[in-house]
């Protein structure tokens, strides 16, 4: 959702796709969302927000309290009933439409486009194309929703959000709800640059989570900010009700999930999918039952499993010099080492051979590196943990900037 706000009301418009037909001369461009009041600094949100993160059992420090304050509240919201909105896609010189929020606050409806006024107003947006701008005239100032214009032919990526591109924890309550009320949310490494690859190449793509629908703004910011590609969104309804407030947050994600798949199935009947989502929400049990409803539709399900360890340390060995060669090669044999080298020794440092060991814990390391020590006769050894990684990417050959540095230093092309 795409929040636009005045002095009071706000409107969160959802950011949709529609099929754009080119044998047609029309098209209706969905305008969804709700209108709401935040009331953030009454006494009675301030309350409600504390029953709520005590609800949840969530302890926190006074970081996470401000973010918990900013991402709870957009639980404990008044929706509008009853109440006109008024929506106008700029610049077409079609009219606006005036649309009435029911019970719940919702608002949905359409607003009819000639193809020519249409295609004038497309543009790009986090790198991708076809957006079409909507805004809500309703609210002071007019806020900004988007709709992404999508060809009958092509190829749209559906992506889960949380363990796939987003670290979350789903399967450890403890962390899934920090994670998601109370911490800076964190990219799971390499998705950004990977999607990038997939929308420079065309692809379309719709983010489908199972998580509550009052988290979407700040998904969505988060998201852009990381680099992911701009997508239509859609999360579960959420509505306070009875019942355990796990269920409230999550639901049943397959079917959910099941359900929204057959809904972009009907409505793009003749582009493919590609399913990508993570183990932890059942998505491969949702996307196999998509794709044997659906054969021929699905070009691909990736499902992002958790692997690799959580430490790494780097072990530093002072060697004798006549036995480097041996104790190489032992260490190079060793399964939990990765890397292996012999690098030359400073009066101020003594250490010669260096040792790559991944395994889950620091204990479990230095486990590895005892055993190692006691293997090789060595005694003289440390290790070296790493804490934050700025950056991890694999090199680039043959790129014309390579070609360039070759020239700038005399090489010849293609040369070791």
């Amino acid at each position: 959702w795409v929040g636009c706000s005045g002095n009071a009301e706000r409107a969160a418009i959802r950011t949709a796709s529609v099929l754009l037909d080119p044998a047609r001369p029309e098209t209706a461009i969905p305008v969804e969302g709700f209108l709401y009041e935040p009331e953030t600094g009454s006494p009675e949100r301030l309350l409600a927000l504390s029953a709520f993160r005590g609800a949840l059992g969530l302890e926190a420090d006074a970081e996470g309290k401000a973010r918990f304050r900013e991402r709870g509240a957009a639980f404990l919201v008044d929706r509008e009933s009853e109440a006109e909105v008024e929506a106008l896609v700029p610049g077409t010189g079609v009219p606006s439409v005036r649309l009435r929020t029911g019970p719940d606050g919702r608002f949905a409806g359409s607003i009819t486009l000639p193809a020519d006024a249409l295609r004038s107003r497309l543009v790009d947006r986090g790198f991708t194309r076809g957006w079409l701008p909507v805004a809500i005239l309703s609210t002071d100032p007019p806020g900004e929703g988007w709709v992404q214009c999508l060809g009958p032919e092509g190829t749209t990526v559906v992506s889960d959000i949380d363990d796939t591109v987003k670290d979350t924890q789903v399967l450890d309550r403890e962390e899934m709800l920090a994670n998601t009320f109370l911490r800076e949310f964190r990219a799971v490494p390499g998705m950004a640059a990977a999607y990038d690859r997939w929308a420079r190449e065309g692809a379309a793509f719709h983010w489908l989570s199972a998580g509550p629908v009052p988290l979407q703004g700040f998904l969505e910011e988060f998201l852009a900010d990381e680099g992911f590609p701009a997508g239509a969104f859609t999360m579960r309804e959420f509505r306070w009700s009875k019942g355990p407030i796990d269920d409230l947050l999550h639901g049943d994600p397959a079917a959910f999930k099941g359900r929204v798949l057959d809904g972009l199935a009907e409505r793009f009947p003749r582009r493919r999918f590609v399913l990508v989502g993570d183990s932890g929400e059942r998505d491969p049990e949702a996307y196999g039952a998509f794709a044997r409803r659906h054969p021929g539709r699905v070009a691909g399900i990736l499902n992002h499993r958790k692997a690799g360890f959580e430490a790494n340390g780097m072990g530093v060995w002072a060697v004798p010099e006549a036995r480097t060669a041996e104790v190489g090669a032992l260490f190079a044999a060793e399964p939990a080492v990765t890397h292996c080298y012999l690098r030359p020794t400073y009066p101020d440092w003594r250490f010669n051979v260096f040792t790559m060991v991944h395994a889950d814990d620091t204990a479990r390391c230095e486990e590895i590196l005892r055993g190692m020590s006691q293997r090789s006769g060595v005694a003289d050894y440390g290790v070296l943990y790493s804490y934050k990684e700025f950056k991890k990417v694999r090199q680039l050959y043959f790129t014309g900037a390579i070609a360039r540095w070759e020239q700038a230093h005399g090489l010849k092309p293609g040369a070791d």
